[in-house]
Parts: C-alpha cells; structure tokens; sequence
C-alpha cells in the first residue's frame, strides 16, 4: 500500500487555523471496521456507530476544516469534512457519532458513509464547540 498526505491552512493560529483544506491518495487498500459505544470510554461521553467493509485500487480524498474563535472566549467553533472517490473498489459504510471530548472541553456531532462498486464515493464531516485546541493535530474528525 502506499499513502501520501498534505494540507495548507490559512489563520495566526496554526493550531486552530480559520481554514484548511488538504488531500490524500491511497493504492491497493483494503479495510473492514466495525465499532459501537454507549456510554464512556475513559476518553469521551460518547454515542458511536461505525462499521464497514471496503477495498479499492485507488483512492483519493479531500479534505477541508475551519475554526471561527467565539468573542470574548476562548471557545470557537469547528468543523471538518472530508470526501472521497475510488476507482477499482467494492465497500459499504456508515458511521455516526455524538460526544463530549473530556480532555479537550469540546462537543462533537458528525456522520458520514461510503458506498462502492467499482467507483465509490464517500463523505465524513465533524462539527464541533469548545475550548481552542491546543495541539496541531485535531484528536477528532474525518
């Protein structure tokens, strides 16, 4: 398999940029998933429901984020979506999601799915309120 990755963002704050936007690509992939939770992990106050099964010869995705600071607070609110075709493939997915992040302070609310066969399409997205980040690398989304 092999995967490349990339994005550009644009705002003073690289850890809550204003936006983002980013693509990857992927040969020869295949991936079964399947997760549910009710309840706490230790990590989050969550409802989740993920499952899948997919393979492909090829896949690319893009991907966009934004971050708008709440006045007055340290708060703002996010979101980020990610799409995606598939050439060579044959899945189905779904997946949704509803939690509070305990570390970070932030809600979360998002869905998403995929269906394939031979061509594929897929859309995940994450809207989210809470305390800026203070990491880079947003623990949550597409």
């Amino acid at each position: 398999m092999v995967r490349e990755q990339g994005s550009v963002f644009y705002g003073s704050d690289m850890n809550n940029p204003l936006a983002e936007v980013g693509g990857e690509y992927e040969l020869m992939t295949a991936e079964a998933k399947g997760n549910a939770l009710l309840g706490s992990d230790g990590r989050r106050r969550v409802v989740v429901f993920d499952g899948g099964l997919s393979s492909a010869a090829a896949k690319g995705d893009a991907q966009g984020s934004f971050s708008i600071p709440i006045p007055f607070t340290n708060w703002t609110i996010g979101g980020t979506a990610k799409g995606g075709a598939s050439a060579g493939s044959l899945g189905a997915g779904a997946n949704a999601h509803a939690f509070q992040d305990i570390e970070s302070g932030r809600a979360h609310v998002g869905a998403g799915g995929e269906l394939a066969a031979a061509l594929g399409l897929k859309f995940d997205f994450d809207l989210s309120i809470g305390p800026k980040y203070t990491d880079r690398k947003w623990p949550h989304g597409p």
